[in-house]
């Protein structure tokens, strides 16, 4: 009998025991790695607890909360099998890595995605390499190009967020601190949950001091629940530096824990950093963004993703 099913049905064997689950799936291994029991009432705390410990599994993972009544062998291999299409995408991510930023903005525009890739999977990910390492070498023609694609109509929601995060993105490529905060309100009320963070982001590159959005910055991390929003929210007021504030120092003290050695640098660092002058940092010799390497996307070890280092001499 094939090694798969066998897997298979020895997981769906442990989730029919479950009241309710959360299955953690391997992208490496191709199997069910994790399954985290909860109950059918389970409240939306003890839910958030369960991706936490998603998130403790590695990074090349996918989950999934299910209901052990209705699950079927099939299901799970239905699952498997989206699995390798998601590694099949990220073998199509690392080769845009090295992509000429022409070939990547005619890819995005046109829209020229196929299987196992997506509009939408593509289209953001593209995105994010123009942004956090090309940036500088988009002309004109580029920008205005990717502009009206931004203002092209979406065909849904998930496209909708692709068009607001490369119209929040541009603004800040530009420079445009004005056409942010325009783009800031207009969104404000109806924004994709996904594009949050890329709002946070672009806030932080363009040093926006703007008190209505420090205060938006500093609430994700004292009132937040997941994680990954509180760094990015971190990040951007380490980068906008003291005009965030006492208050935005405060809220990371007291909200941002050393969990490990390089987040315990990173958060003394963005505290010194809203602590002292501005014309105490320079920009980071080795990045742009606070980012390198297109294809893992790692923190720059020099600035710890701030982007910014502290002025020598």
């Amino acid at each position: 009998m094939d090694g798969n099913i066998v897997k298979n049905q020895k997981a769906l064997q442990i989730i029919k025991e479950t009241e309710f689950c959360y299955v953690v799936w391997s992208l490496d291994s191709n199997e069910v790695i994790k399954v985290i029991p909860l109950s059918k009432n389970s409240t939306i705390e003890e839910r958030i607890l369960a991706l936490a410990a998603d998130s403790e599994s590695g990074s090349h993972i996918m989950g999934r909360f299910i209901d052990p009544a209705s699950i079927t062998l099939a299901d799970l291999e239905a699952e498997q099998a989206e699995t390798r299409k998601i590694d099949k995408r990220r073998t199509i991510f690392l080769s845009w890595a090295h992509q000429p930023v022409d070939s990547l903005v005619k890819t995005l525009i046109c829209q020229e995605f196929r299987e196992p890739m997506d509009s939408f999977h593509g289209s953001d990910y593209i995105i994010e390499i123009l942004y956090d390492f090309h940036s500088e070498q988009l002309t004109a023609t580029h920008i205005d190009a990717l502009a009206e694609f931004a203002r092209s109509p979406a065909a849904d929601q998930f496209m909708m967020s692709v068009r607001q995060k490369l119209e929040c993105y541009l603004t800040a490529i530009r420079g445009d601190a004005l056409a942010f905060m325009e783009v800031w309100r207009h969104h404000h009320e109806h924004i994709v949950i996904s594009v949050w963070e890329d709002m946070m982001k672009a806030a932080g590159d363009l040093r926006i001091s703007d008190p209505e959005i420090i205060a938006e910055l500093i609430s994700a991390i004292s009132r937040g629940v997941f994680f990954n929003p509180k760094v990015v929210a971190m990040t951007a007021l380490g980068k906008i530096g003291q005009p965030a504030g006492e208050a935005a120092a405060l809220a990371i003290e007291q909200n941002i824990y050393d969990s490990s050695e390089y987040l315990k640098e990173f958060r003394h660092r963005v505290i010194d950093r809203i602590r002292s002058r501005d014309d105490t940092w320079v920009k980071c010799p080795k990045c742009l963004r606070g980012v390198v390497n297109p294809e893992e996307s790692h923190s720059c070890l020099t600035c710890l993703g701030l982007a910014l280092v502290r002025k020598s001499g």
